[in-house]
């Protein structure tokens, strides 16, 4: 289907805040990896009415939200579906779904992640989702579905976890670090931005496109998962799962962490007061 030009500013009007050159870099990864797909498979077009996007930003345990989602069995299984740049997400997937578009793409996964009740979804931060929405794959798919956002009250200590994370390359509890962490103020402030910057994006997102997303914080997750995912049931309309044996979640917040807090705060403490006149 060809958009017309009015249909094209339109929803260029409902984007967010993105810069012409990440819209740029979005099409140009989009299009090499469905370029390289060579063997074409179909898969029927889902109810879009049955899927949901996890809109999160790094370090808010959208990951551990999403693990406990597909351990349930009512929620599909969500994943990182649409990362450009990680080889095991798109460009994987795509390439055994023989998935050329992303329509195409996102029937494929519909058929072969949803659960028994047709519940589908995929979590996602605004760049995932950017070329969706330049396209407007987004206004024909996803848009039908419903929306659950994450975030972390805590924005210094979220920022010091995607630091640390950076630095050491352990991006889960389950992944050993290949460095020691070392403190950077410059790298805290910096993410500080970068974080509020994603955050004002879904924001933006939300008000543009008419959308009334479910939220959830890192700290609800963290104190009560099978609380999390009753409200997560409801919001979709589908059966409560079973509470589960689950362990503590493990964090890899530590005494390096709350350390850094202290400097982090330390470094941005006024050491004099000027006087008013």
């Amino acid at each position: 289907m060809t958009a017309t030009a009015s249909e094209n500013q339109k929803r260029m009007l409902r984007l967010p805040a993105f810069r012409a050159e990440e819209m740029q870099a979005a099409a140009a990864e989009t299009a090499a990896i469905f370029d390289q797909i060579t063997s074409v498979a179909t898969a029927p077009i889902p109810d879009y009415r049955t899927a949901y996007t996890i809109c999160m930003t790094p370090r808010s345990g959208s990951t551990f939200l999403a693990q406990a989602m597909s351990k349930s069995a009512v929620f599909g299984h969500p994943q990182e579906y649409l990362h450009r740049l990680e080889p095991s997400a798109l460009a994987a997937h795509a390439a055994r779904y023989g998935a050329k578009s992303w329509e195409s793409y996102l029937a494929a996964l519909a058929a072969h992640t949803r659960t028994g009740n047709g519940v589908f979804g995929l979590k996602a931060d605004p760049n995932m989702l950017l070329p969706l929405l330049i396209d407007g794959t987004f206004d024909r798919t996803l848009a039908h579905g419903k929306f659950i956002y994450v975030t972390r009250t805590d924005l210094v200590m979220q920022a010091i976890s995607l630091t640390k994370a950076q630095y050491t390359g352990s991006w889960s509890s389950q992944v050993d670090p290949i460095a020691v962490p070392q403190f950077s103020f410059g790298a805290i402030y910096g993410n500080i931005l970068h974080l509020a910057e994603m955050m004002g994006r879904w924001e933006s997102f939300f008000a543009y496109n008419g959308i009334a997303p479910l939220r959830i914080t890192y700290e609800r997750i963290d104190a009560d998962i099978d609380a999390v995912l009753r409200d997560i049931a409801s919001f979709l309309h589908v059966a409560s799962p079973k509470p589960s044996a689950r362990g503590a979640k493990a964090h890899q917040r530590d005494d390096v962490s709350i350390a850094w807090r202290h400097q982090f705060q330390a470094a941005l403490a006024p050491t004099q007061f000027a006087e008013i006149p």
